[in-house]
């Protein structure tokens, strides 16, 4: 599992720095840059929601399945 997050972080730190370079690198007036710089963060963002809401839910049912002790 830690692997699996690793992966999944060094993707989305990839998917951030590539977007942002990428925008900033191609030719186009700042208002338009800032609105696609706007759009792409509301999307990441989006992204990481709902990574994240996947990530609670896989921990909930691990969560399920252990065994109950009471002391």
């Amino acid at each position: 599992m830690k692997d699996v997050n690793k992966v999944l972080i060094a993707a989305a730190i990839g998917l951030v720095a590539g977007s942002v370079l990428g925008i900033l690198m191609a030719p186009e007036k700042g208002s338009g840059l800032r609105k696609k710089l706007v759009s792409r963060a509301k999307e990441i963002s989006a992204d990481i929601f709902e990574d994240a809401k996947e990530r609670l839910t896989c921990l909930q049912e691990e969560k399920s399945k252990q065994p109950v002790s009471v002391n």
